[in-house]
């Protein structure tokens, strides 16, 4: 690490010392910490749509498991921040009237590439769910 952080700054005629390097050390070594942990959060993301509604699983250090049946779901919700724009990827979040008066989803697809289809798929559920709940009463 120090001979990298050395051999580009002596390029550009700065030097740190060795306490700048200690500090440039530590905040890479973070990055690629925070970098890794996200990347192995995301693996244990697992999603699964039912005939009778969304099943979210994941986390590492403390597991979480979810499920909202779709008729409690009020809204769906497709989100898509600067870094996710150059991705290619969204976000599809699925709002309860029980989330606690915040307008925060209860259960978020994330890193689709294709967020048609989900989307779709879940608006024709909650349809066919509002269907058989009518003719049930």
């Amino acid at each position: 690490m120090d001979l990298f952080l050395d051999t580009f700054f002596l390029r550009t005629g700065f030097s740190f010392g060795w306490f700048g390097r200690s500090i440039v050390s530590i905040i890479i070594g973070l990055v690629v910490i925070i970098f890794l942990y996200l990347i192995f959060l995301w693996k244990t993301y697992s999603y699964k749509v039912t005939d009778k509604g969304i099943y979210f699983k994941g986390r590492i250090i403390v597991r979480k498991q979810k499920f909202v049946p779709f008729f409690k779901i009020t809204n769906v919700e497709t989100t898509q921040n600067i870094i996710e724009q150059m991705l290619g990827i969204n976000k599809l979040g699925f709002q309860t009237a029980g989330t606690g008066g915040q307008p925060k989803p209860e259960i978020v697809f994330e890193g689709l590439e294709d967020i048609e289809k989900p989307k779709q798929l879940v608006y024709q559920l909650i349809e066919k769910t509002k269907k058989s709940s009518k003719s049930d009463e």
